[in-house]
């Protein structure tokens, strides 16, 4: 059995990201994952609907040090995935990305998988709400989100 493996995690929203959530919430299940499977451009080797039915998603602002990264987090039955907009430029670059009125493509930063979950802590200050997932991952001894 590996340690575990604290993640800090900091998050916050502004009235904008929380309107554009709420929206976004309001779509069905299936036409969400149908837009993952369109705009995902690396899995990683996960597969999708290996991963449970969807649960939640929103926008979550990360803080690791002094950056801070925006990632889309889907909580599904069996683990948590974290998406990064990929940038355009790179993708244009590539042949990948054509329209801009389109939404930008992801790429998968992590996942946790919900039985790897050891903990998770409410670590909130007055000025900023936090959680701490402390979880192991059997096969590299560390987490996987990035």
């Amino acid at each position: 059995m590996s340690e575990s493996t604290s993640v800090r995690t900091q998050y916050s929203t502004s009235p904008t990201l929380v309107e554009s959530a709420a929206a976004a919430r309001a779509k069905s299940p299936n036409s969400i994952i149908k837009d993952l499977q369109i705009r995902v451009v690396n899995w990683a080797g996960v597969d999708i609907s290996s991963l449970g039915r969807l649960l939640y998603h929103d926008t979550l602002t990360m803080r690791k040090a002094s950056k801070e990264k925006e990632f889309q987090v889907y909580l599904f039955e069996e683990a948590m995935i974290c998406l990064a907009a990929q940038k355009r430029s790179v993708l244009q670059s590539l042949g990948l990305c054509s329209s801009k009125s389109m939404p930008p493509p992801l790429r998968l930063k992590g996942r946790i998988f919900t039985k790897h979950i050891t903990r998770i802590q409410n670590t909130s200050t007055d000025d900023e709400p936090s959680l701490t997932i402390q979880n192991y991952d059997i096969s590299d001894d560390k987490t996987t989100v990035a």
